[in-house]
């Protein structure tokens, strides 16, 4: 009988850290209406939410993967995580719009970090057929955590009642403790 090689915890990590983001982008997408509420914002400002996120995440994604390759894979993804974690906790506390803003900005960056990273420690912790296998998970993940999730359907099929719901019981920034 032949064994099946175990994925050990590099993929299940993996996997969290990118959930992680893709969590952080769907959250700021339904919850849009209710932050620019809660921090009273106009239609730009509410637009740099999302705005200073995606401007940073792209920004310094290629230099993120550089320095994974030159410091070290964990000692990045680390980073990344501490970085996006953090900014995630201060967001839910701010008050403020440019705070809030700024933070997003920063939390851009430790999504940079973690996107090349986790891809990148997957690289070194599997070879073979075992290394397509994970690639393959990790390339299903988004379908699964996207497409397949609650928010998604509820938000396509109910006008985003649920996150009317979540807001009206719960600030806003309550979401970003979530993460």
């Amino acid at each position: 009988m032949q064994s099946r090689n175990k994925f050990g915890i590099v993929l299940p990590i993996a996997l969290i850290a990118y959930f992680l983001i893709l969590m952080d982008n769907s959250i700021v997408f339904t919850s849009s209406v209710a932050i620019g509420q809660d921090l009273q914002l106009n239609q730009m400002m509410l637009a740099w939410i999302s705005n200073a996120y995606t401007l940073t995440f792209g920004s310094f994604l290629l230099l993120s993967g550089r320095l994974s390759d030159l410091i070290g894979r964990k000692k990045i993804f680390i980073l990344g995580l501490m970085i996006f974690g953090l900014s995630s906790l201060l967001i839910a506390w701010s008050q403020q719009a440019i705070f809030t803003i700024f933070l997003r900005g920063v939390q851009g960056i430790g999504s940079s970090i973690l996107a090349p990273s986790t891809l990148a420690l997957m690289m070194d912790a599997y070879q073979g057929e075992q290394r397509s296998r994970a690639i393959a998970y990790y390339g299903q993940w988004w379908y699964w955590v996207e497409l397949r999730s609650v928010n998604w359907w509820l938000a396509n099929h109910h006008d985003f009642m649920a996150g009317r719901i979540f807001n009206q019981c719960t600030s806003c920034f309550d979401a970003f403790v979530v993460n």
